[in-house]
């Protein structure tokens, strides 16, 4: 597997330069786009950044291993095995010695080290968004080739981001890839067998035993069969049975479950882990999940522990994205208009607006009127409202509509691929999808058109 290394000068901007240490609670780790939770913030030691090693080489798939004789950490993955002295700025990878930027050290009792030392010891591209403080790691696996869901003559296939078609149109329906797995449905001559899942060769992971088929989160996905819900692992093994009535996916090491008439969650060895007494129940997200209980929304943590009490507007199914936390803030509903909240629970953007997407590279659209704008986290609006209709930012811009034509803006509002398109999808692995005469394409961060657009329809790209 192909390891692509990112040696950052990205790390002299993540902290002033001293000799001391200092947190950096501002600081967040995402991996894979999804939010990291540390018992121990990282920390700013001589002008690097330094973070918690088990829980990112953990979230990484290595095991980690202390030896407190020694004060040695021992990581493995695969064939890889990482050694790292605490106080030391050597460590051996791979057989091989490594240099620190600054020494790994202990901080109420976990181990953090410089962000670049992830970089070189398990192959993973980090980077840095300046704007919402945030360290963004890819693991190696993840650098691989992405694959687009595309249809054309009513047939769905897959195609990587050259263009190449990857798995022929033979499918009259196709799952976006996640955790390198999509699911598709199978037939014998005209006859519907069921669902299962692919790998991006095509390879069938099981049997087509399925009725019903989620994305893969956390290395397991929801599958349904004869009304009841279960969960798979990547192998194919069903490691939680068919019992639940409804089901939703794991995040942060939990999955909201429907007992009988109530939601509960279960942990990935399908214990309850917080019992079933709420009407709706979302996943977690940085830490809390967002819970219906008596007709109103509040918050909840890991322990189940309301944390947030149940006093917001319920939000229509459509927009039940706007009660995730993201970037620390989360989107509720006062007699009628959105607002934002932090995980203390205070209203810290008062509810003012029609509607409003949630934090994404530290900007949220909202609606004033019938035009939207962006605003930070202060509730400054910093892209005036003059939007037919907007998302949130990806990869540093959002598809925006003006006229009924779809562009893109980057983050200071400025046009940097004009509206031309009948439609436009955010951005994904460096390409988004763009419709034009009807027909579906994918243009480059440029505005190039670097897939024609030749396909009657076709999803963005995924691993």
């Amino acid at each position: 597997m192909r390891k692509i290394l990112k040696l950052l000068a990205l790390l002299l901007c993540l902290g002033i330069a001293s000799s001391g240490i200092s947190y950096a609670d501002s600081v967040r780790v995402k991996i894979n786009e999804q939010y990291l939770q540390m018992e121990v913030p990282p920390i700013i030691q001589s002008g690097r950044t330094l973070v918690p090693l088990r829980a990112i080489f953990e979230a990484l798939g290595a095991s980690v291993e202390w030896d407190e004789k020694t004060r040695t950490v021992t990581a493995v993955k695969g064939e890889s095995i990482i050694k790292l002295l605490i106080d030391s700025i050597e460590a051996n990878v791979g057989g091989k010695e490594v240099k620190l930027d600054v020494p790994a050290t202990i901080v109420n009792g976990r181990t953090l080290v410089p962000v670049r030392f992830v970089s070189e010891s398990l192959g993973a591209s980090v980077d840095w968004d300046s704007q919402s403080m945030t360290v963004l790691i890819t693991p190696a696996e993840a650098q691989e080739t992405a694959l687009a869901a595309a249809m054309i003559e009513d047939k769905w296939g897959y195609i990587d981001k050259s263009g190449n078609v990857v798995i022929p149109p033979v499918l009259p329906v196709a799952g976006d890839f996640s955790e390198g797995l999509a699911a598709v449905p199978f037939f014998e001559g005209n006859e519907y067998i069921g669902l299962s899942y692919i790998d991006m060769e095509g390879n069938l992971l099981t049997y087509p035993q399925f009725h019903n088929a989620a994305y893969f989160s956390e290395g397991l996905a929801a599958v349904g069969r004869d009304g009841k819900w279960g969960y798979i692992d990547n192998k194919g093994n069903m490691v939680i049975d068919y019992k639940y009535e409804a089901v939703s996916s794991f995040s942060e090491g939990l999955a909201p479950v429907l007992f009988g008439d109530k939601w509960g969650f279960i942990d990935r060895a399908g214990k309850v882990a917080i019992e079933a007494e709420y009407d709706a129940a979302k996943e977690f997200s940085e830490g809390l999940a967002a819970v219906l209980k008596d007709g109103k929304c509040g918050f909840i943590d890991n322990q189940g522990n309301m944390v947030i009490e149940a006093q917001y507007e319920y939000i229509r199914p459509q927009f039940e994205y706007a009660i995730d936390f993201s970037e620390d803030l989360a989107t509720v509903i006062v007699d009628g208009k959105c607002g934002f909240i932090d995980k203390q629970g205070n209203m810290v953007i008062k509810p003012e607006y029609g509607l409003a997407w949630n934090f994404s590279d530290g900007l949220a659209a909202v609606a004033v009127g019938f035009e939207y704008g962006f605003i930070d986290k202060t509730g400054r609006m910093v892209i005036e409202p003059r939007f037919d209709s907007a998302v949130g930012f990806t990869e540093g811009l959002t598809p925006v509509n003006i006229g009924g034509k779809w562009g893109f803006i980057d983050k200071s509002g400025k046009e940097v691929i004009s509206p031309k398109y009948e439609y436009a999808m955010h951005f994904s692995q460096g390409l988004a999808a763009v419709e034009i005469g009807g027909k579906w394409g994918f243009v480059d961060k440029q505005g190039n058109l670097v897939i024609e657009a030749k396909y009657d329809m076709v999803s963005s790209f995924n691993k």
